[in-house]
């Protein structure tokens, strides 16, 4: 075998240097590459695990260290140097002596252990490791052709040999089990006990043998694939690495990478001594220290335990940790050349049968690929296979969150880069695969999945430098996982859907799977990182709305328990005079508590902000999309006023999902699913019980702070979506109207030359007018009608305060506007009927939530009223007068600047009349001279046809008033949701908000922090109301108009 090895290692060389032109080195080749020679290498393998591992003994494996005792006093340290600085209870590396002082030190036990049948087997084993990578070193492409070309006789003449030579290894390995062997007998090599005593500072000959040979073979596959696949088709390697014993080790090496977790260190531990080419040393690289998850390979026959996270209640064998694992035996052994995150990448690699990336990408279509990979052989059983996955992201998230904390390099870390994209991709492909009935059983391990791959990604480690389909990716493998129950009306619910064969329990645990992975945090983090770089655009924009929209709101009430419970456990622990026990589950999802007060025995309220921080995020993209529209209706008004040409572009709602900021508010309606999730659980906690009465006072102030805080990222995002849709749709009714007056001037322009060609109608204008082209008024209407169900969602969520300061007036008075626009431009006409009716309800029914409550119908004055039924027999029935408000005042109503109330006029007649039996007690009263004096009876008409469209809850109230006021203990007191006693005042909102961390600047384009509340904000120091994140977001505001508003708020 040595022969061998020598033989193949001068092949190399010449192959590598290419000295000597003849085919001396191909000839020699041929004949050791023979069938023969390939079946002797195999049965070496062969005899190793049948013959040599029987004979092994538990006791001559099972410690995997030597004490420090057996250390020599003239090692040298890892630097060379003898002043090198080793911290107490840190391994110390020791480089390999000459082998003259290592046989004059051999005693009769060490020679007796390597001639034991351990030491025997694993030489034999490197034998045969290094004679598969010898043949393949021999295929590599000469240096000389790598770095000029070569002649092209030369050329042909190494191509056909090295081509000749790999078809003949990949059909000697499939005909001979090379590498079947070879995998066999390192599978079945006895592992040594883990996690290494303390006091250990050198490996065992054995172990170290075991953990070099695990380095090698874990590789093999990549090895294979970059010699071989260079002259042969790579699927002909992957079907050598589909074999069954192939299968088992790329198996292992997964589970290997699943049960890997960092080991925490007690503070103050000192850490491992840093070198060159090694990760940073110091404490924190000791917490980061790895080893396998707690109970996996410290006990032989017993059922493989894995981590709680995971869930995977196994019945098999037991899973022992290999040495190449843990920490401190690969730097015993290896030194600074090879570090942890290395070895997770070429475990990850291994699993995916070492093959290019792009093999496991997914198609652009979302179609399948197959199963190039032979993941349904891999991995057969859908269960273990999602819990293994889980098991591996987690292990390459938690990597990688230990690494930031030591400091992110500019380019990050192409180790974990790759490791994830892997993770990633191994996911998507076995999934896929799965019919939706199967996904649902096993839930929540997929969620679990999906959070933790998105963590993986999210980390700065792996953000920085990667490539930027790397979070499209991660996006995307969650796709089939959206839980379209919280649904807005924008999109059907898919006929595959898996949240829809759930139970109530089975959905509150994917659910809690899903918060648990603190994929919520993860989200805002790749949200940022992506704004950071430019506006939303393409796949992501779709993907991060849509995820943003279905699977955000299953992680708020998940989270809202969790807090809770994490805030009892504390309180428990702190009355019994010890340190609270944390499990785990308080602190790693979002929402966990640590609010102010975190140490001095006090409820801390939920953290709302970190569980909804992806909707604050978009919120200020929308908000910083309507200050972009507004300065280009400033500039327009400017051009129209300086007989200048401006340049316009396509109007938003023209564009409708393929505008980025219309689809940045309608992704806002995911607030709506959201609040109700986490309002309802907030109120779920009401009836805990408390172990004395100022601890059920301080629990009830802290849930009352909850729900303050979560309706102020409410208010936040409901200001920032009304104002951009307001904006998109007065941007949409100016084009129309230009394309009107137009139209009007090119017909009074032809009137005498007979009729023109201008006269047909192309869209809802018609016409040729120059212009960006109008869509059909159905398209239209329908993107509209979203917008106006957005001002309805918010209208039921928002406080007063936010209400008076979003003007959901100005929008409405906008769409009434576009309404008449159309008709003056003949759009409404034919297909576009049914949506203008369901346009008009959506409508109605926000004009509904403002004239039914006390606190918001001074926001339109005199636009509801109420009239009996004409006869018995009809039905109630509501009517929009479109133009109503436009025809009065167009000029107002569209002015961008307008900021408050009085820039609507009042109505010439009502907006909204509705026919409705209750209204018979308004005989006698007239429009609108009664209208203050009926307005109590109006209010209880709006508010039950409110209930009757169910806007409204069978509580009459909107959502805002239920939430916070009815939760403070506050009496039913009518249903108009105004003030009552003192509890509801301590609810009550201001606007801005008080609590909620956001940069008060709207065209704050900073998005550096992993989230909003990370930016070092400071209040303004004149009304210190608003807060900024620098002193530009300060200056651009104050010329912006806070100038005025902070005088007025120093005044009050």
């Amino acid at each position: 075998m040595n022969v061998l090895c020598a033989a193949l290692a001068a092949l190399q060389v010449n192959a590598l240097y290419g000295e000597s032109e003849d085919e001396s080195w191909s000839e020699l080749a041929e004949q050791l590459a023979s069938e023969r020679t390939l079946t002797a290498v195999a049965g070496a393998a062969r005899f190793v695990h049948e013959r040599l591992w029987p004979q092994a003994k538990p006791e001559d494996y099972a410690c995997a260290a030597q004490p420090a005792s057996a250390i020599d006093e003239d090692s040298e340290s890892p630097d060379g140097g003898e002043g090198s600085e080793q911290g107490v209870g840190q391994p110390r590396y020791v480089r390999k002596q000459n082998m003259q002082t290592f046989t004059e030190k051999l005693t009769p036990e060490i020679v007796s252990g390597l001639s034991g049948a351990l030491n025997q087997g694993m030489f034999l084993l490197t034998d045969v490791n290094q004679v598969v990578r010898g043949f393949l070193g021999c295929l590599h492409k000469p240096i000389k052709e790598r770095r000029r070309p070569t002649s092209a006789a030369r050329g042909a003449d190494v191509a056909p040999a090295a081509r000749q030579m790999a078809k003949k290894l990949v059909a000697g390995f499939q005909r001979t089990g090379v590498l079947e062997q070879l995998f066999a007998a390192l599978l079945a090599a006895p592992l040594p006990h883990l996690p290494l005593p303390t006091d250990a500072e050198r490996l065992t000959s054995y172990s170290q043998r075991l953990l070099l040979m695990q380095s090698w073979v874990v590789g093999l596959p990549r090895a294979m694939h970059e010699a071989l696949g260079a002259w042969v088709d790579p699927a002909a390697v992957t079907k050598l690495l589909l074999q069954p014993q192939a299968l088992r080790f790329r198996a292992a090496a997964l589970q290997q990478l699943a049960l890997w977790r960092p080991e925490p260190t007690a503070a103050g531990t000192p850490g491992l001594v840093g070198g060159k080419g090694q990760e940073p040393a110091g404490a924190a690289a000791a917490a980061a220290s790895g080893s396998v998850a707690s109970g996996a390979g410290t006990s032989s026959g017993a059922g493989a335990v894995w981590p709680a996270a995971v869930t995977a209640e196994s019945s098999g064998p037991g899973v022992l940790q290999w040495p190449l694992l843990q920490q401190r035996a690969l730097r015993l052994c290896m030194g600074p050349s090879l570090q942890i995150t290395e070895t997770l990448q070429q475990l990850a690699q291994c699993a995916a049968a070492g093959t290019n990336i792009a093999v496991a990408l997914p198609s652009p279509d979302g179609g399948s690929r197959g199963d190039p990979l032979g993941l349904a052989l891999l991995l057969p059983d859908l269960p273990a296979a999602a819990a293994t996955l889980a098991g591996a992201a987690q292990a390459l998230g938690s990597r990688a969150e230990a690494l930031a904390a030591l400091g992110v390099p500019k380019e990050g870390n192409r180790h974990l880069q790759e490791a994830v994209m892997w993770v990633t991709c191994l996911s998507i492909a076995r999934l896929q695969q799965a019919k939706p009935a199967a996904l649902s059983a096993c839930l929540p391990d997929v969620m679990f999945l999906q959070g933790w791959l998105l963590r993986a990604v999210s980390s700065p480690v792996v953000l920085s430098g990667c490539m930027d389909f790397q979070p499209l990716l991660a996006l995307m493998s969650g796709k089939p996982y959206w839980d379209h129950s919280f649904t807005t009306g924008i999109s059907r619910l898919p006929s595959h859907d898996v949240w829809g064969r759930l139970s109530a329990a089975d959905r509150a645990a994917a659910q809690q799977a899903l918060q648990r992975s603190n994929w919520a945090p993860a989200f805002d983090r790749i949200l940022r990182w992506c704004a950071q770089l430019g506006p939303l655009e393409g796949s992501f924009a779709e993907l991060a709305m849509s995820s943003a929209m279905y699977l955000l709101p299953a992680t708020v009430g998940p989270s809202v328990r969790q807090w809770w419970d994490g805030e009892l456990r504390r309180r428990q622990g702190q009355g019994q005079g010890a340190t609270a026990v944390d499990d785990g589950s308080a602190g790693e999802g979002g929402g966990g508590g640590g609010g102010e007060g975190s140490g001095k025995g006090v409820f801390c309220p939920w953290a709302a902000q970190e569980a909804l921080g992806a909707l604050v995020t978009l919120a200020k993209l929308a908000r910083r999309e309507a200050a972009r529209l507004e300065d280009a209706a400033a500039a327009a008004a400017d051009a129209a006023s300086s007989n200048s040409a401006a340049s316009s572009g396509t109007p938003e709602l023209f564009l409708g999902d393929d505008s980025y900021a219309y689809k940045l508010a309608t992704t806002l309606l995911a607030v709506q699913p959201a609040s109700g999730a986490g309002w309802a659980a907030l109120v779920a906690l009401e009836p805990a019980a408390a172990d004395s009465a100022d601890a059920a006072a301080e629990a009830a102030e802290a849930l009352a702070e909850s729900r303050r805080r979560l309706a102020e990222v409410v208010d936040f995002c409901g200001v920032a979506a009304v104002r951009l849709a307001t904006l998109i749709v007065l941007e949409a009714t100016a084009a129309l109207r230009a394309r009107s007056q137009q139209r009007a001037a090119a017909r009074g322009g032809s009137r005498g030359r007979g009729r023109g060609r201008g006269s047909g109608r192309s869209g809802a204008g018609g016409g040729d007018a120059p212009g960006p082209h109008v869509p059909p008024a159905d398209k239209l209407l329908g993107s509209a009608k979203l917008l106006a169900r957005l001002v309805t969602c918010f209208a039921c969520r928002c406080s007063p305060a936010a209400l008076a300061a979003a003007e959901p007036q100005r929008a409405l008075a906008a769409m009434d506007a576009l309404m008449s626009a159309l008709d003056a431009g003949g759009g409404r006409g034919g297909g576009g009927s049914s949506e203008l009716v369901n346009f008009s309800r959506e409508l109605t029914n926000a004009l509904f939530v403002l004239a039914g409550d006390e606190e918001l119908r001074h926001l339109v004055p005199g636009w509801y009223w109420a009239g009996p039924l004409q006869s018995s027999s009809a039905r109630p029935a509501s009517l929009w007068a479109v133009g109503s408000l436009s025809q009065n005042d167009a000029g107002d109503v569209n002015r961008s600047d307008a900021a408050a109330p009085a820039a609507v006029p009042s109505p010439r007649m009502p907006v909204v009349t509705t026919a409705s039996p209750a209204a018979a007690a308004l005989a006698g009263a007239s429009w609108p001279g009664d209208c203050e004096r009926v307005a109590p009876l109006l209010m209880e008409i709006a508010r039950q046809s409110a209930v009757e469209r169910a806007v409204f809850g069978p509580e009459g109230r909107r959502k805002w008033a239920v939430a916070l006021r009815s939760g403070s203990r506050a009496g039913s007191g009518g249903g108009s949701g105004a003030a009552g006693t003192g509890a509801e005042e301590q609810l009550e909102c201001s606007w801005p908000p008080q609590c909620l961390r956001v940069c008060g600047n709207p065209r704050c384009g900073v998005f550096a922090a992993g989230a909003e509340a990370e930016l070092g904000l400071k209040q303004c120091g004149g009304c210190r109301a608003v807060r900024y994140c620098c002193s530009e977001c300060q200056r651009q505001h104050w010329r912006g108009g806070h100038k005025a508003e902070c005088g007025q708020g120093r005044t009050g």
